[in-house]
């Protein structure tokens, strides 16, 4: 249920502004000066507060600045309300981060229209933010199980992936086996010295790349480290077949690059 904070001295208008919030289905909670709604709002982190200005303890503007500079409520809607209709009122509260500001007395469909478009905006940041989060995550787990260089499964990956073969193939058939290939780029580090270490680098992105384009779905492929791939095959295959595989294999990488 969506929270809102009521901070208001005046016991009348608090009490109305309650009942009514609470007859639109809010939780509702209210304080009676500026220093208990700053306590309650950093003790309850309500989706949304609204403030009187001329209230004692602490004023409407000192309440904004404190809720704007605490990392617990710094981005909770608070929208001002006030009899007062200057328009420096409206530019200080503006300035401080207030997100509208009421004239009291305000009716019903303002006051509830005002906090609908807050609680609305605040749902479309939380969903831009959620989203955000989500890819950034997304960029995290890659990064963390692939090679940024051949963007191949890295050795972690492969841990993994031995992990689940072992309970996918738990029983196999006789005679076969899961064929596990381990593939190196001899020499290697001479062409770094001799040609530098982009070439190098180049030379086993190519590799990397021929491997996925020519094995597809066929099999897992891996980094395991300086020139070493490992290929898994994703399906059973009996001796014969895997000697066939590995000369294969060579053959795709004594082509030219």
């Amino acid at each position: 249920m969506t929270k809102i904070l009521i901070v208001e001295d005046d016991e009348l208008v608090r009490e109305n502004i309650f009942d009514l919030l609470e007859a639109e289905g809010f939780e509702v909670m209210a304080a009676e000066d500026g220093q208990q709604g700053l306590d309650l709002a950093i003790a309850t982190t309500p989706d949304l507060i609204l403030c009187d200005v001329m209230m004692p303890r602490l004023n409407g503007y000192e309440v904004l600045n404190s809720i704007r500079n605490n990392p617990l409520t710094a981005a909770t809607p608070l929208i001002l309300l006030t009899a007062r209709t200057a328009k420096e009122d409206f530019r200080t509260g503006m300035q401080l981060g207030a997100e509208d500001f009421l004239t009291k007395p305000c009716s019903r469909v303002d006051l509830v229209t005002a906090i609908s478009t807050q609680l609305q905006k605040r749902q479309l940041l939380q969903n831009a933010y959620n989203h955000q989060l989500q890819e950034t995550q997304k960029q995290l787990n890659y990064l963390l199980y692939h090679d940024a260089l051949t963007e191949l499964p890295n050795r972690l990956s492969l841990q993994e992936r031995f992990s689940q073969i072992q309970k996918e193939y738990s029983q196999l058939k006789l005679g076969t086996s899961i064929p596990v290939f381990c593939l190196c780029l001899e020499r290697l580090n001479r062409i770094g010295d001799n040609f530098g270490y982009e070439s190098s680098d180049l030379l086993l992105h190519q590799a990397a790349k021929r491997l996925k384009q020519e094995l597809g779905d066929r099999a897992y492929i891996a980094y395991v480290s300086f020139n070493q791939f490992a290929i898994l095959f994703n399906t059973e295959s009996q001796r014969q077949d895997a000697i066939a595989i590995a000369k294969q294999l060579l053959e795709l990488l004594q082509r030219p690059f």
